[in-house]
């Protein structure tokens, strides 16, 4: 039987996304917390690389977006900043690996046609290649070096492949590190890249295809018709506006079909103020209370222990502020998607990523029909 009481999704959405995995029609969308720790890595990445630039001006040395304008504009040429770039994220991912094995293993075993990544990083087609299948790359043509490549590295442009989970491919919105050039890391790269996909481009890539979209047209007929499933975004960052707002027309066509939503956003969400480590610092504190208040005669002790008392309620009154203010955030972002139709999913990528494991292996053991009207 199937997990039951998911906190993520209904039975029924369940059923719904299952079902269009099934019939692959079900497009994956990878953000950084598939790889669990990597929106962290990235903080630790921009610092470091903000420390090695002697006298960087900026602030927000943990933003590697802004730490990337100032090197693109005060390196000597666009390569070396990138290639600088590109180095500290290997060295990171080298001495932080992050537990992305199971996830990514997950996802492959679902078997569908296309998997779309904002990561800079390879492990989805490295975790596909453990499965008897033909993978494919390709890179998102949002600038002219990327254009200039051989035809034979877009093979979503080439009139005869079809899209098929025997021969699956990767491809790589925002770029990847094998290819710097096509990595979208800068200010003026993320706007160049939203300027570029928003209007035809003419390119040498383009020429013999008549498919003259940066997002080639066999990738948006299926971000139109499938079910679309974001993982591993938090609502700040950056990437993931500039992400939505890249494929606004798709998206659009999307929701135009009408029914229930087609479209599941999963979010990092903060964590609530009355978990996690801050909680059980709060519990320590009532203990070390406790064993003043055995000893509540000394006066030394009874103002400790006053003080104490005061410091606690005072820490759990912004504790509940602060969880009231996370409740609102969390239904104003829910209110917010059911608007445009979107079904938004709080909690953990990794812990969401093992159930839909969990309920795959479920109906794999005892398959059943699609309903009908699944899939486009």
């Amino acid at each position: 039987m199937p997990p039951a009481n998911s906190t993520f999704l209904g039975e029924d959405q369940w059923e719904t996304l299952l079902d269009s995995i099934s019939g692959d029609y079900c497009t994956p969308i990878l953000g950084p917390e598939v790889n669990t720790g990597a929106l962290l890595q990235r903080e630790q990445i921009a610092q470091q690389l903000s420390r090695d630039t002697h006298g960087y001006p900026l602030g927000a040395e943990k933003d590697l977006v802004q730490v990337s304008q100032y090197l693109s504009v005060t390196a000597a040429n666009p390569l070396a900043w990138r290639t600088k770039v590109v180095q500290a994220i290997r060295q990171e991912a080298a001495l932080n690996p992050g537990g992305a094995d199971e996830s990514y293993r997950i996802l492959a075993d679902l078997k569908l046609s296309i998997y779309v990544t904002t990561n800079f990083d390879r492990l989805m087609a490295a975790a596909l290649r453990k499965r008897p299948a033909k993978i494919r790359e390709e890179l998102c043509p949002w600038n002219s070096s990327i254009q200039v490549r051989s035809p034979d590295k877009f093979p979503l442009r080439q009139p005869d492949f079809e899209l098929s989970p025997a021969e699956p491919i990767v491809f790589y919105l925002f770029g990847n590190l094998e290819s710097p050039a096509s990595m979208v890391l800068s200010y003026h790269d993320h706007l160049d890249f939203l300027a570029t996909v928003a209007r035809k481009q003419e390119g040498l890539v383009f020429a013999d295809s008549g498919d003259q979209f940066v997002l080639p047209n066999k990738l948006q007929d299926k971000l139109q018709r499938d079910y679309l499933l974001f993982l591993g975004y938090r609502i700040n960052d950056f990437d993931f506006h500039i992400l939505m707002r890249s494929l606004r027309s798709v998206l659009s066509a999307n929701l135009s079909q009408g029914g229930n939503p087609l479209i599941a956003v999963q979010l990092e969400c903060p964590a609530n103020p009355q978990e996690g480590p801050r909680g059980q610092v709060v519990q320590w504190l009532h203990e070390y209370m406790r064993l003043l208040e055995a000893d509540a005669d000394d006066p030394v002790r009874k103002q400790q222990l006053a003080d104490l008392r005061t410091y606690l309620e005072n820490l759990e009154k912004t504790a509940q502020r602060l969880a009231q203010q996370l409740e609102q955030l969390r239904e104003y972002l829910k209110t917010l998607c059911r608007l445009h139709k979107l079904e938004v999913i709080f909690g953990s990528c990794a812990e969401f990523i093992r159930e839909l494991g969990r309920r795959q292996q479920a109906r794999a053991a005892s398959p059943v029909l699609a309903p009908a009207g699944v899939g486009p």
